[in-house]
């Protein structure tokens, strides 16, 4: 039986990340990709990366043409952008009974942008309807106010409590960002927490891997694999990702599967 993953979130013009992200990893795990855009990031000569918000009608027409065409497997959420289309992301879960992968984007590498606290506030309701949630340790901390998490146990402590706090399973992105010898994203739910470790890659095509992260995950429950197994093949999916990514022309990269191996 063929399996359809819904993708909600943005359209990064670069390509790194967002819905063309999950798109290609979808596909390359074996699932039949769909979408709905929220917003399009895009460089502006005056203002850099900007972020712009789709009308929230046509977010609205955008999920009722999907839900009337297709039953899913599972949804994973990105990017959404304002608390209006939050509010239509949360009573769109509402009817749906699949896994739900929620991806919190609420900080980005390409600059300092953070979202206020009502939209901080807003993706932690969210939150609360997912599957399982895959924030990194900036939007770890946004979520729990924390102001800083200065080691692996400290992650481990705050994702914990994250996961107390919200009541869903959390990965921790720690990435290269923790000081471990590996890159390290940490799984906290009812058992405890548990440590996913790769090595650490020198290549700046990381563009997009919290994306592919997720969307991976997404796939993989859509098949009816376990959370674990799911997150070990996402990991390797993503470090390999990034090995065979590719470079911009300023330098930066975007996480690329071709060349890969990968389970389905």
């Amino acid at each position: 039986m063929k399996r359809v993953v819904l993708t909600i979130g943005g359209s990064d013009s670069w390509a790194g990340g967002g819905v063309a992200t999950d798109l290609k990893t979808m596909e390359a795990f074996g699932v039949f990709g769909v979408m709905a855009l929220t917003c399009v990031a895009v460089a502006d000569d005056v203002q850099g990366f900007v972020i712009r918000p789709l009308d929230a009608e046509l977010f609205k027409q955008q999920l009722a043409t999907l839900e009337a065409s297709y039953d899913f497997h599972a949804i994973k959420i990105g990017l959404i952008s304002t608390i209006e289309l939050v509010d239509i992301v949360s009573e769109f879960l509402s009817r749906q009974t699949c896994p739900i992968v929620v991806d919190p984007v609420l900080a980005f590498k390409e600059t300092d942008e953070r979202y206020d606290a009502a939209y901080v506030q807003a993706i932690a309701q969210l939150c609360r309807q997912a599957t399982v949630i895959t924030p990194n340790l900036v939007e770890t901390m946004m979520l729990s106010g924390v102001d800083a998490i200065h080691s692996l146990a400290m992650a481990e402590e705050v994702g914990q409590q994250l996961h107390v706090q919200l009541g869903v399973p959390i990965i921790v992105k720690g990435g290269g960002r923790l000081a471990t010898e590996g890159a390290v994203d940490i799984l906290c739910y009812e058992s405890g927490c548990q440590l996913f470790v790769a090595s650490k890659l020198a290549q700046p095509t990381v563009n997009g891997a919290g994306c592919s992260f997720a969307s991976a995950i997404a796939a993989n429950l859509a098949q009816g694999v376990d959370l674990i197994t799911a997150i070990n093949r996402a990991k390797d999916f993503v470090h390999c990702s990034i090995e065979n990514g590719y470079i911009l022309k300023d330098g930066s990269g975007n996480v690329w599967y071709g060349g890969c191996k990968y389970e389905r």
